[in-house]
């Protein structure tokens, strides 16, 4: 009991920095989508998939998360453009699929761009974490960041359950969507400042370092003279 209270105590304290708040609540959300993925296997057998069809739909998904893993460190210093762009892809794809009334389709396309989004939120978390949080706080966030996870599935899998067994797979894909943007906004926010900050603190840096230069050739000059 008290080593939970002061598990508690921890997660408190830094949730109180916006920054680690804030990349707690992108983790939450982003986890929050892929609870939907455990549904999409069922969900294709119903909507009249075989098993060939849900094997390449799985093979499909695992390649591109792998693919997206690797492409993303490459490319880690275009982290807006990558986000930006898959949301609006998925968001695109999404509505247009819905619009024509392509219920396997929009399952199969929707997922495999979920997969894509999840992979780069991943490494943009991983990155993200290692650059604005301090060394010594660093664990603490992260196991804070591991309960967000393990919290956003909890509640999402009861949750995209009903949603299924009521609705269909609209607002499962619609709600995994949401998140997603949602935990994809919440990203470049934390980019942007973050990249705000260390462009004033990189001119700030040159600045000290161009005036003490010039004070070591003022004394260099003094002393030849």
């Amino acid at each position: 009991m008290r080593r939970l209270a002061s598990r508690l105590h921890v997660i408190i304290r830094e949730l109180r920095n916006a920054r680690i708040g804030t990349l707690a609540l992108a983790s939450f959300l982003r986890n929050f989508g892929l609870a939907s993925l455990a549904y999409v296997s069922p969900l294709l057998y119903k909507l009249g998939a075989g098993k060939e069809v849900i094997g390449i739909y799985a093979s499909l998904s695992r390649g591109l998360r792998g693919a997206m893993g690797a492409s993303g460190f490459l490319v880690a210093g275009r982290r807006k453009s990558l986000v930006a762009g898959y949301a609006l892809l998925l968001t695109s794809l999404t509505l247009a699929a819905m619009a024509l009334n392509l219920t396997l389709l929009t399952v199969m396309a929707g997922m495999l761009l979920l997969n894509a989004l999840l992979s780069l939120f991943s490494i943009a978390s991983s990155m993200l974490a290692a650059s604005i949080i301090p060394p010594e706080r660093l664990g603490s966030a992260l196991g804070l960041f591991r309960s967000a996870s393990t919290t956003a599935l909890l509640v999402a899998t009861p949750l995209f359950g009903a949603l299924m067994d009521m609705y269909g797979a609209s607002p499962v894909l619609l709600a995994s969507a949401a998140a997603l943007l949602a935990s994809s906004a919440t990203y470049l926010l934390i980019v942007s400042r973050f990249e705000e900050e260390r462009a004033g603190e990189v001119k700030e840096g040159l600045r000290a370092r161009l005036r003490l230069a010039l004070a070591d050739r003022r004394f260099l000059l003094y002393e030849v003279a």
